[in-house]
């Protein structure tokens, strides 16, 4: 019992760590898992994974929101980096975290029905995978003019040519998404922050969380629906609270759904359903310990996010935007090299133009549906 507890504390600790380092994606620890399985029985390695998962997306928030720099949470950089120029972002950190929280809570009481309904439902869905992000992608474009469709052709370009190049396909997504979403975004901070209350809505939060658990879900089930795919389909909400709170029960829901599904059909959805994966065939045993970790990691993690946004000088982050791009810039370098350097600047050329044309952002998004619909249809 006390190596569980002891698992569970270190994921927390290694997630959020890995969640605060920009660039630092929670499929990289599929290389770890030999080194992990040497050290710790399967069900004690499985509640680290497990918890270093749902502590990475819970932390992640923060340096998307506050240094503009995403990762699979790149639509939520968005609404929150507007909130923070507001002087409201501890508000849009509280919003992603409660999102987190409720969804890895309210999963713990839906298990039973995903247990008896989901792999049925998979099997009929699952073929068409490719027409339900072409749908999300068409419902997108309806009612944008020229530039909405440029921008969307654009970012599908770039997606498209950047998983062709010879960097790994996980970490490209730092420089295309950090160019896309993180440097316009750093660009336009050097307007003077003003401070305003945040007037959250409970019912406002509130759906944003059930519709985010909805998505988690599917993403976690279905294979080449990812979060940031899920996320599109929100992203044309004008409620920036609720889209905060849905992205974050998005990023949390499906890690957690990924390693159910990892029991239930045998099947991994994500880099911590991999690695869990390799360890052995998942018992009951070792997938209760997961949920309870997952749902313990939450908790833990969103203190710890809170705790440092409460002490983040929010004043001062519009003067250290020139800074917070550099590190992106070397952050790419040191991971992508000068192939990453090349993505960055195309991706951020693009997001630019997405601004001044006044087209909607969430159309780059594109750069990563497109490349899945290629993939089925190919």
């Amino acid at each position: 019992m006390l190596e569980l507890f002891a698992a569970l504390a270190l994921g927390i600790l290694a997630g959020t760590v890995a969640g605060i380092i920009p660039g630092l994606h929670p499929n990289m620890i599929v290389l770890a898992v030999p080194a992990i399985a040497a050290l710790a029985e399967p069900m004690a390695a499985s509640v680290f994974l497990a918890a270093l998962g749902v502590a990475n997306s819970v932390t992640s928030f923060l340096p998307s929101i506050f240094l503009g720099a995403p990762d699979d949470n790149a639509l939520a950089a968005l609404p929150g980096h507007r909130m923070m120029m507001r002087g409201q972002g501890y508000d849009a950190i509280k919003l992603a975290v409660s999102g987190c929280v409720a969804a890895a809570a309210l999963l713990v009481l839906l298990i039973p029905v995903l247990y008896y309904t989901m792999p049925a439902a998979i099997a009929v869905v699952a073929p068409y995978t490719h027409m339900l992000v072409a749908a999300i992608a068409v419902y997108m474009l309806v009612g944008e003019r020229l530039p909405g469709f440029i921008v969307f052709a654009l970012a599908a370009v770039i997606g498209v040519l950047s998983l062709r190049l010879p960097v790994d396909g996980t970490l490209i997504l730092f420089p295309m998404m950090s160019g896309f979403f993180g440097i316009p975004s750093l660009m336009a901070s050097a307007a003077e922050m003003r401070n305003t209350d945040a007037a959250i809505s409970s019912r406002s939060v509130s759906r944003g969380i059930v519709s985010g658990v909805a998505g988690g879900i599917t993403s976690g089930f279905l294979p080449g629906v990812g979060t940031s795919q899920i996320a599109s389909l929100f992203s044309t909400s004008k409620d920036d609270h609720a889209f905060l709170a849905a992205s974050g029960a998005i990023a949390t829901a499906n890690i957690i759904v990924s390693v159910i599904a990892l029991s239930l059909i045998e099947k991994a959805r994500s880099g911590v359903a991999v690695a869990i994966g390799q360890l052995g065939v998942m018992t009951n045993e070792t997938l209760l310990a997961v949920i309870f970790a997952s749902l313990a990691s939450a908790a833990g993690a969103s203190l710890i996010a809170l705790w440092m946004a409460k002490r983040i000088p929010f004043s001062i982050l519009p003067k250290a935007a020139p800074f917070a791009a550099l590190f992106i810039a070397l952050l790419t370098f040191l991971f992508c090299n000068v192939y990453g350097l090349l993505v960055l600047a195309a991706a951020a050329a693009t997001g630019i133009y997405a601004i001044k044309a006044g087209a909607k952002r969430g159309l780059m998004m594109s750069s990563l549906m497109i490349p899945v619909i290629l993939f089925y249809v190919a």
